[in-house]
């Protein structure tokens, strides 16, 4: 019993059977912290694609912390708060979700922003940031595809 069991599941595995399955998307607009600092300056990041979907990271740029993701569906935009100080941007996209840990499966593409975004209160006032993830002519917002291992 134990040995077909054993065999089954090595058969599933050498045969490239994947045991993820595509998940229903999330709502546009989830964001979830990874940090207890309050979230208070403005972050607007929109989209035009008509099939890609997004998972934004916003990660601390002096010590990698990872502190809030954002879900963003094919061509939504969202507005949330985020924490004071200073970050780059990943993001994930594809167009199936198979949830954090997979994303968008094997055809997840990965990038990362070539700035340092730094959210901080001035004259009493936060700065933010409104962020256009779509191609377009005389942008100026570059970005690196990056590899799943640095994402």
């Amino acid at each position: 019993m134990y040995i077909v069991n054993f065999l089954l599941v090595f058969i599933f595995i050498l045969s490239g059977y994947s045991f993820s399955q595509e998940l229903t998307l999330p709502v546009n607009g989830v964001v979830k912290y990874y940090t207890d600092k309050e979230a208070v300056a403005p972050l607007q990041i929109i989209t035009k694609s008509s099939n890609e979907h997004y998972y934004v990271k916003l990660v601390n740029s002096v010590n990698d912390e990872f502190i809030m993701s954002i879900f963003i569906r094919a061509n939504y935009k969202v507005m949330v708060d985020v924490p004071l100080g200073s970050y780059y941007i990943k993001y994930a996209t594809g167009n199936k979700w198979y949830g954090e840990e997979k994303l968008f499966g094997d055809s997840t593409d990965y990038y990362k922003a070539d700035y340092i975004f730094d959210f901080k209160l001035v004259d009493n006032h936060y700065t933010g940031y409104t962020i256009e993830l779509f191609l377009q002519d005389r942008g100026n917002l570059k970005t690196e595809e990056i590899s799943r291992a640095e994402f």
